[in-house]
């Protein structure tokens, strides 16, 4: 079994491994994350918003957009 440590997003590293490893792992619909988290699909959603904007701004922060076309 070959284990590696592997950077997920939102989770940080994480030790995977690679005999058990699905592509789909971490595909949740809002509606299932929400069910686990016990709170409304709305929420969910707007989180989700939130954290890809903070996401996309530290990401334009740190490179240019010339760079990146």
């Amino acid at each position: 079994m070959a284990k590696r440590i592997e950077p997920i997003p939102f989770m940080g590293l994480v030790e995977v491994d690679d005999d058990v490893v699905e592509s789909s792992q971490f595909n949740y619909t809002l509606q299932e994350v929400a069910d686990k988290l016990g709170i409304s699909r709305g929420t969910v959603s707007v989180t989700e918003r939130r954290a890809l904007r903070k996401f996309k701004q530290k990401f334009l922060e740190k490179f240019k957009k010339e760079d990146l076309i």
